[in-house]
């Protein structure tokens, strides 16, 4: 079983090799450092400066609780 990665939001448009990348696509977070992030989306691969995206938290069991 593979554990999915955590999703991250693209904060900024960028353009690499033709392949444009659009400001609040999701994508996944690979690793993280103290200044750039491994992201992927597309199926391609990207190291992006670290203040590009912004983590999505998990969702909390507790978030989706319902009273009785």
């Amino acid at each position: 079983m593979t554990a999915t990665p955590p999703k991250a939001v693209l904060l900024r448009s960028f353009t690499i090799g033709g392949l444009h990348i659009q400001k609040g696509v999701e994508v996944d977070l690979f690793s993280i450092g103290d200044t750039g992030a491994f992201i992927s989306v597309d199926r391609n691969s990207f190291c992006v400066p670290q203040h590009f995206i912004t983590i999505i938290p998990p969702d909390s069991t507790r978030v989706h609780k319902h009273k009785k």
